[in-house]
């Protein structure tokens, strides 16, 4: 790790905590069957007596939490819910983050359908943004899940027959399941490498999380070799096949950067962070993928943009940047 600017104590104490971690003990994988549940927010699950069902809690508030039981029982019967007869539970918290759906929810409908040949089961997806269903959905489609299959709820409770929920593959910050792997190199094991040897990927200007000098970084990268990519324009394939034939990937944290899972081993990793960030996903993703990283933490400057106190632009001197990813 390169620090432009030192972390604060306190992060660095909780980081250096997670980092030496570097070998995950194994998890057990649990597929659990519910039967007549109510499903509500970002697919918290709750019984007729309106419990929660605890696999189902994924990072929700007790805020959120309550707020959706108030929504079910403000229905007048469970009649007035939309109903399904069967699904898989593929939306949990975060579900309005391209990254947190393909590592957290698209694994889980794969488990599901390998283990145990549910192939005529649709799956529930959360209703995101547009682009996100749409990207969401091409995802899906890899695994062979077509779009007559795909079935997309709010925040409003939905009454769900009979449902199946994956429990185990993942935990943000703390674990991630080779089996996550596993479903990564299924789709893209077919899929051609993508030209470029060298990607920027960019998270482009007036975002939550970028670079101060954005033109004159993506100016110097390029001078560099780098190509300028914008993951949310293309195609979910578009995005593995660019990245599985990258040989060096540059970029500031984000959703994009999930992408270097489908990295070849030995990929090198340059990931700029603000600072203070409390955030270990990337450095997972490169431990379980072999990739060499390089994580570089900068100052942060301007106001705060996004729901998080890091989610500020970063900066760094272009020249001090383009010796580090030419290095």
């Amino acid at each position: 790790m390169l620090e432009i600017e030192a972390m604060p104590d306190g992060v660095r104490n909780l980081l250096d905590n997670l980092w030496q971690r570097s070998v995950h003990e194994g998890r057990k994988i649990r597929i659990l069957e519910f039967f007549d549940v109510f499903i509500a927010k970002e697919g918290l699950a709750f019984d007729r007596d309106l419990n929660l069902i605890p696999e189902t809690r994924t990072y929700h508030s007790d805020g959120e939490i309550d707020e959706a039981i108030t929504k079910i029982k403000s229905l007048p019967s469970v009649e007035a819910a939309e109903t399904i007869d069967r699904c898989i539970l593929t939306k949990s918290r975060g579900a309005t983050n391209y990254g947190h759906f393909i590592l957290e929810m698209l694994p889980r409908a794969w488990i599901a359908r390998k283990h145990l040949h549910v192939d005529d089961w649709p799956v529930l997806i959360h209703r995101a943004s547009p682009d996100l269903v749409r990207v969401a959905s091409q995802a899906l489609n890899t695994i062979g899940i077509g779009d007559g299959n795909i079935i997309v709820s709010g925040d409003d409770p939905v009454f769900v027959k009979h449902i199946i929920v994956v429990d185990g593959l993942t935990a943000h910050t703390q674990y991630l399941s080779p089996f996550v792997l596993q479903c990564f190199d299924e789709i893209s094991n077919s899929l051609p490498v993508g030209p470029n040897k060298k990607i920027y990927a960019s998270r482009g200007p007036r975002s939550s999380r970028d670079f101060h000098d954005e033109g004159v970084v993506a100016r110097k990268l390029t001078e560099a070799g780098y190509t300028e990519t914008f993951s949310g324009v293309l195609d979910f394939q578009s995005q593995i096949r660019m990245f599985k034939g990258a040989e060096r990937v540059a970029g500031v944290m984000g959703a994009a950067l999930t992408n270097i899972a489908f990295c070849k081993p030995g990929t090198q990793i340059f990931c700029f962070m603000p600072s203070t960030a409390c955030e270990v996903l990337f450095w997972m993703i490169a431990q379980a993928r072999r990739l060499n990283y390089y994580e570089i933490r900068c100052t942060e400057v301007g106001p705060q943009i996004g729901s998080l106190p890091w989610d500020r632009s970063i900066q760094i001197d272009p020249e001090i940047l383009a010796s580090i990813v030419s290095a």
